[in-house]
């Protein structure tokens, strides 16, 4: 009776089936050792059959880590995540995995980021390891730029949000020292047209406030209710106000001294 296990009868049969496969295949004997490859996979490797037949998968990559003594027998080899699940795959018949590394090849002198596919099938000939080749350097590049973009962007939208915020306080200010003026004036005799446009000035004043505050609550419900502090970016950090305020209180009140009063 024939062994049920057995996926493919012959070496020939899976080797057909790889030339089929428009993504990367590379097919290993028990040992690890690379015994066929197809075209896609060897664009990838960017190599020949005839350089990578019999050899271990990085000693076909020109892995910077297999040169001095071999895939496998390097002093970075233990930390590889390829031989781990290539050696886990030769050991265990149902493994399978499927994870991306970053490798640095030799011959391309740059780090190439490969999504593997690692599992094991059985032909009459004995266990195959099957590697499915797929090369994400370019995702891997835009996702890096664009994490870059965005923490730029993440730092242009703090410094604004800054700057606002400073300008923001310096109006207010401005205007709590008017506001002060016009409620002081109010406590004086004034005639009935100086009163009325002295409430028009207070309700500017006012309506002007509020919208301050609107401002401030959207800068802060853009930064999600933190504003960094300005001197962190090169600017100057937001001082207390109740200096000015104080300032500018006595600024009115010396003004209203020298304004001519209506007898009553």
């Amino acid at each position: 009776m024939a062994d049920e296990t057995v996926l493919f009868q012959t070496d020939d049969i899976l080797h057909a089936i790889l030339g089929r496969i428009r993504e990367g295949v590379c097919l290993l004997n028990e040992s690890g050792e690379i015994i066929d490859i197809n075209p896609s996979g060897l664009d990838i490797m960017e190599t020949t059959r005839e350089e990578c037949m019999d050899l271990q998968f990085g000693d076909a990559f020109h892995c910077e880590n297999s040169l001095e003594h071999g895939c496998g027998h390097g002093r970075n080899c233990r930390h590889c995540p390829v031989r781990k699940n290539l050696e886990a795959a030769i050991m265990e018949d149902s493994f399978s995995s499927e994870f991306t590394v970053k490798m640095h090849s030799v011959r391309r002198n740059r780090g190439v980021w490969l999504k593997l596919r690692v599992s094991q099938v059985k032909v009459s000939e004995g266990n195959r390891i099957v590697v499915v080749l797929e090369d994400d350097t370019a995702s891997k590049d835009f996702e890096r730029q664009l994490e870059a973009a965005r923490t730029a962007a993440g730092k242009a939208k703090q410094v604004n949000l800054q700057v606002l915020t400073k300008l923001s306080c310096q109006i207010r200010t401005a205007v709590n020292g008017l506001a002060g003026m016009m409620e002081l004036a109010a406590k004086e005799p004034l005639t009935e047209n100086q009163q009325s446009c002295l409430e028009n000035a207070q309700q500017c004043a006012d309506g002007l406030l509020r919208c301050l505050d609107e401002a401030l609550d959207a800068v802060k419900g853009e930064s999600g209710g933190r504003i960094e502090p300005a001197s962190a970016s090169g600017l100057p950090a937001l001082h207390d106000d109740e200096d000015e305020v104080a300032r500018l209180m006595q600024y009115c009140l010396h003004k209203l001294e020298d304004v001519p009063r209506v007898e009553e």
